[in-house]
């Protein structure tokens, strides 16, 4: 593809939310978020990132539920508008900024995807489905995404200290890209019999530069707020677990599944991982394990696997499945969550029958 038509690619991208933001601000006068969130998500982050302009230290005088890198993300809409217009901006400006940043690493992670495809580039595409785009401009989980992808893409450069410190980046957006660590670990092991200490360094330190601020401003209590919050956090009516719940009855099970949920971890250390293909396809079975068996599901964790399905792609199955997957999604939320209420679970076993089916289809082209 040409650079020209990535440049249009981008204007694209950045017109659509400038248009989405102006325009389609009432979600065509429907209580349905059929565009635009402003009221869930993007109001959340905005609360979160207010310690900038506010100028108290997170965790410590401001809450977060969010890694470091995803609370200093939070504060950069306020600061950009904060220099711009000092005091006098409010939540529109805050949310427009936001989602532009965010369209921004969508286009990223389509141009490393089409760069990463060795065939069938054109599949990159698959990130600008109704969902994806969705959720790019109303959550900030393309920044992992868009940093696991660039970590993959420079595994594949064979700059595996650089990859692991982006990967290390991801893990301090969301903590579920800390399952790709051993996979790239085992990659260099495979392919050089022998473990990388620089690798391990990096991640470590890195993880460690972020969290010492808020170590040394807030101590053990100030560091452990996301992660205790985290935990003590319940089922929702969309988890597997939750379709289970009157099977299973005892809350014991909650621990098992947590424990599910990092199970293909062993499975890739006693593996052999000695190709790019072969990291691409842990990585989306280790993330489709921990979205299935997680107590709390969201739909925007589409997102997570996404790019995996996009580069395992090898048929037109495989691309109808990724656009049903992404479809599904859609109707699932917002419509169906806004909407139609009461066909919140057929809609959710759905997704988990999609998710389930992908999982087996992953084991297969391992044994492949």
């Amino acid at each position: 593809m040409k650079y020209s038509k990535f440049l249009l690619l981008f204007i694209a991208l950045i017109s659509l939310v400038l248009f989405s933001h102006t325009h389609l601000r009432s979600n065509f006068n429907s209580t349905t978020r059929f565009v635009n969130d402003f009221e869930g998500d993007l109001n959340v982050y905005y609360s979160r990132g207010l310690w900038y302009p506010l100028k108290k230290t997170p965790y410590l005088e401001t809450f977060s539920e969010y890694p470091e890198l995803a609370t200093y993300l939070f504060a950069i809409p306020h600061a950009a508008l904060s220099f711009l217009y000092g005091a006098n901006y409010d939540k529109g400006q805050y949310y427009l900024t936001f989602s532009v940043i965010m369209i921004m690493l969508l286009f990223a992670s389509i141009v490393f995807l089409y760069n990463l495809r060795d065939k069938n580039k054109y599949l990159a595409f698959l990130m600008l489905l109704p969902a994806s785009l969705y959720f790019s401009c109303n959550r900030y989980d393309i920044l992992p995404v868009a940093l696991s992808i660039f970590s993959i893409w420079l595994l594949s450069k064979e700059k595996y200290k650089f990859a692991v410190f982006f990967l290390a980046l991801g893990v301090l957006t969301k903590w579920y890209l800390i399952l790709l660590f051993p996979i790239f670990l085992k990659f260099y092991y495979s392919r050089y019999k022998k473990i990388n200490l620089g690798m391990i360094y990096v991640f470590c330190l890195t993880g460690i530069a972020f969290i010492l601020p808020t170590l040394l401003s807030g101590g053990i209590e100030a560091l452990l707020v996301p992660y205790k919050f985290q935990m003590a956090r319940g089922l929702n009516k969309e988890s597997l677990f939750y379709l289970l719940k009157s099977i299973l009855g005892s809350d014991a099970w909650f621990t098992i599944f947590f424990i599910l949920q990092f199970s293909m971890v062993p499975l890739c250390l006693v593996s052999k991982i000695d190709s790019l293909q072969k990291v691409v396809k842990w990585s989306s079975l280790s993330i489709l394990v921990f979205m299935l068996f997680a107590k709390f599901y969201s739909p925007q964790w589409i997102l997570w696997i996404l790019p995996f399905l996009i580069l395992q792609a090898r048929n037109k199955k495989d691309v109808v499945l990724i656009i049903l997957f992404d479809f599904v999604t859609y109707l699932y939320f917002p419509v169906i969550y806004d909407g139609y209420p009461n066909l919140l679970y057929p809609i959710v076993v759905v997704k988990t029958v999609i998710i389930l089916y992908l999982i087996a289809t992953r084991f297969r082209l391992e044994k492949n």
